[in-house]
């Protein structure tokens, strides 16, 4: 199942923390064998855009959301078409992906924060019968952008927001 070139993102379960993918078609995906409970692994071809949701609660019953929309990039060492996004580290991938939007949310779901606004406008675009995975990069930013100052999100042009445009945020 496991490509060289791909960027895997396995899903966690576990009594204080959850890691879901959020969106995204993965090239494969699969049963992590071996594991006592079921875990699923996506994988995802350089280039390919896809979100996570990861939410964890404290002892004290407090929780913490957090949202990252993200494009896989290239295998260390293998230069080529590559991600304009800063590369960084993630919870349950096996690699450094191009982070377009990473929000935080310290709420309950269900508290207007930044994760909920964006899970929302997510849940729109896939009603509007578009893929969020083929929304630009950039509009992903404008929307995170206007989400994180409490603006009002910009419309989704199909038209105009596609995987056509891929410049950096």
């Amino acid at each position: 199942m496991f490509q060289p070139s791909a960027t895997r993102f396995m899903e966690r379960d576990a009594d204080r923390a959850v890691w879901r993918l959020c969106f995204g078609t993965a090239a494969h995906q699969g049963l992590v064998p071996g594991e006592t409970e079921p875990r699923m692994a996506y994988e995802f071809l350089p280039g390919q855009v896809f979100g996570i949701v990861w939410w964890r609660r404290s002892r004290h019953g407090r929780q913490h959301w957090t949202l990252a929309i993200v494009q896989a990039a290239q295998p260390p060492g293998n230069r080529g078409a590559d991600t304009p996004y800063p590369l960084d580290e993630l919870p349950g991938l096996n690699r450094p992906v191009g982070v377009i939007v990473m929000l935080d949310q310290s709420a309950a779901a269900g508290q207007d924060g930044t994760v909920d606004r964006m899970l929302e406008l997510v849940e729109s675009v896939r009603k509007q019968g578009i893929d969020p995975a083929l929304v630009t990069p950039s509009y992903w930013c404008q929307a995170a952008h206007a989400i994180t100052l409490r603006r009002r999100v910009p419309v989704l042009e199909p038209q105009r927001h596609t995987r056509s445009e891929q410049g950096a945020c």
